[in-house]
């Protein structure tokens, strides 16, 4: 048996090194944005304070959507970080994105109190005023629509455990806010 020229492996192997090289940077590229995982969901806890002139929003979110999200209104790269949060975007993009109405008109806007962030999720919390007494109230919830097509919300009411989660989709952005079940 013939045993190969060492240059013809080398070649071989170099061949084989840059075709790996591509794929992997190939893969890599399509992981980057948004499309990265086939599951686009959000999920939110409302409950009332003590007053019940305000709702107070624990949101999980995937971070690298809310990051394109951000990124893409400041038009410069957004990392969301614990320690120095980009809290004046994530207000903004909250106030554009998560609105209840009333009879009289929307609730204020958002106040950012904190997130924390972790591999896989984020957690933003935040207060919206707004009466509980202006019933009826509409809540809007639009998150990252303009990241993924196949986005959905879900929100929870605290006050009602036995209702049913509220489902926001592209196709129903805005459910009635039921404040007395």
């Amino acid at each position: 048996m013939v045993a190969a020229h060492p240059l013809r492996q080398g070649r071989r192997a170099r061949l084989l090194a840059h075709a790996l090289a591509l794929a992997l940077a190939f893969a890599l590229g399509l992981a980057g944005g948004a499309a990265a995982h086939p599951f686009h969901a959000s999920y939110a806890e409302l409950s009332w304070n003590e007053a019940g002139d305000g709702l107070q929003v624990a949101l999980r979110i995937i971070p690298e959507d809310l990051e394109s999200a951000l990124s893409r209104d400041a038009g410069t790269r957004v990392l969301l970080d614990p320690e120095a949060p980009p809290a004046a975007l994530i207000e903004a993009y909250l106030e554009r994105h998560f609105q209840v109405t009333a009879a009289g008109g929307t609730s204020g806007r958002p106040a950012f109190l904190g997130l924390e962030v972790s591999y896989d999720e984020t957690w933003l919390y935040f207060t919206l005023p707004v009466e509980r007494r202006a019933a009826p109230l509409t809540l809007r919830n639009t998150l990252l629509f303009d990241v993924a097509e196949a986005q959905s919300n879900r929100v929870r009411r605290l006050w009602a455990p036995q209702a049913p989660v509220l489902v926001f989709t592209g196709e129903e952005p805005s459910l009635p806010l039921p404040v007395n079940e």
